[in-house]
């Protein structure tokens, strides 16, 4: 059986982020993108980042978007549930506050504040 991959593009902002020693990069799509989705909008979202503060087991289980002036996306996995929190988004200056709270199952929570530089770009989406 052969796969036909679609691409879509999908018009968004994009949040290049630090927090103490880990980086991370969050996609949150534009409203006209997710008013047009018929299916779970989640899909569209997401987070990249190395090991450290972004588990490769963890998955998108919610997300708050109040863009432009907020987002909040949680992740979930075995190993924690990752909250990243962006706020005092300004648009005109590229930049935002980052927050990143980790929750270990034996309930011990860890914070790191962090920032990040903002960008509107186009993503590539596969599907299959």
């Amino acid at each position: 059986m052969s796969m036909i991959l679609a691409l879509a593009a999908l018009a968004g902002t994009t949040f290049q982020c630090s927090a103490d020693t880990a980086t991370f990069t969050i996609f949150a799509p534009d409203e006209e993108q997710t008013a047009n989705v018929m299916g779970n909008v989640l899909t569209l979202y997401s987070v990249t980042g190395d090991g450290e503060i972004v588990p490769s087991s963890a998955r998108i289980s919610q997300v708050f978007d109040d863009m432009p002036n907020s987002l909040y996306i949680e992740m979930k996995s075995d190993e924690a549930t990752i909250e990243f929190e962006i706020s005092e988004v300004d648009m005109a200056a590229a930049t935002a506050r980052a927050a990143v709270t980790g929750t270990l199952p034996s309930g011990e929570v860890m914070a790191v504040p962090g920032s990040c530089t903002i960008g509107t770009i186009a993503r590539e989406e596969t599907d299959a």
